[in-house]
């Protein structure tokens, strides 16, 4: 499967929902120190936001930071693990 072309904006909405909520109760929330910034970044060019880690929870994190800062996120992910959950591609997921 390839990601390309495979993004789909309804499926991205109801996914920020379950994500937002996820985060919400698994952790303490979302945090962001410098959102205004790094929006008006990513108005002018590309921005590549890296993790420090690689967790499934970067997915619901890069949803919820996406909607947040109004940008066309994708994320890299292991292709093995977007054959597995090809869901991920839906995303906005590209494998690696």
């Amino acid at each position: 499967m390839t990601a390309g072309g495979r993004k789909s904006p309804w499926f991205l909405r109801l996914a920020r929902r379950y994500a937002e909520r996820r985060l919400a109760r698994g952790l303490d929330g979302l945090h962001v120190a410098g959102l205004e910034a790094a929006r008006a970044e990513a108005a002018r060019r590309p921005l590549i936001l890296a993790a420090n880690h690689v967790g499934w929870w970067d997915t619901f994190v890069l949803v919820a930071l996406d909607g947040a800062m109004g940008t066309d996120a994708y994320a890299l992910m292991d292709a093995d693990g977007i054959r597995r959950l090809p869901f991920f591609a839906r995303l906005g997921a590209l494998p690696t």
